[in-house]
């Protein structure tokens, strides 16, 4: 049975910023890192993917400055924490209309490529990273505009689709 991802939104109505980061910290930790400081859930292929703990400030922050200041995570992304939970069904290949694609790194790093998975109807992407013992490292989770997801994939290969 295919999961519903609109029914794993999280309800943040009334919280305060501050609270909805402890909410968002909580409930990636309790959903994601079964270990000291990460996790691993298998991929649609079974491959490992390892969530680190840390990347919760990656992930789930983005930048008020996205011309000068790309890489500076200074704010809340509170449409990203709403779906922290969509992040282990879209990888597991448990989302209808989701496809894997091996793409470059936004980096502009070729070989090895990275993971990009996309839920089509919701225009949600995961951005997973090659480790080189094998397997995926978890990198960031949000909505994207369809052009932008376009970009994402143009240079890619679609490797799978549900």
């Amino acid at each position: 049975m295919p999961v519903d991802l609109n029914a794993l939104l999280l309800d943040l109505t009334g919280l305060t910023d501050a609270e909805i980061e402890r909410l968002g910290r909580r409930r990636f930790n309790e959903l994601y890192i079964n270990l000291r400081d990460c996790g691993v859930l298998g991929a649609h292929d079974a491959s490992d993917v390892v969530i680190w703990r840390e990347r919760f400030d990656h992930a789930f922050f983005t930048t008020t400055d996205p011309i000068s200041h790309r890489d500076r995570k200074d704010l809340l992304a509170v449409d990203r924490i709403q779906r922290v939970a969509w992040i282990g069904p879209v990888i597991q290949g448990l989302v209808d209309n989701t496809q894997c694609w091996e793409v470059p790194s936004p980096t502009g790093r070729v070989r090895p490529p990275n993971r990009l998975y996309i839920a089509s109807p919701q225009f949600y992407v995961v951005w997973l990273e090659p480790r080189i013992s094998g397997g995926w490292r978890f990198s960031s989770a949000y909505p994207a505009a369809a052009q932008t997801i376009s970009g994402y994939v143009r240079r890619g290969t679609m490797i799978w689709r549900s």
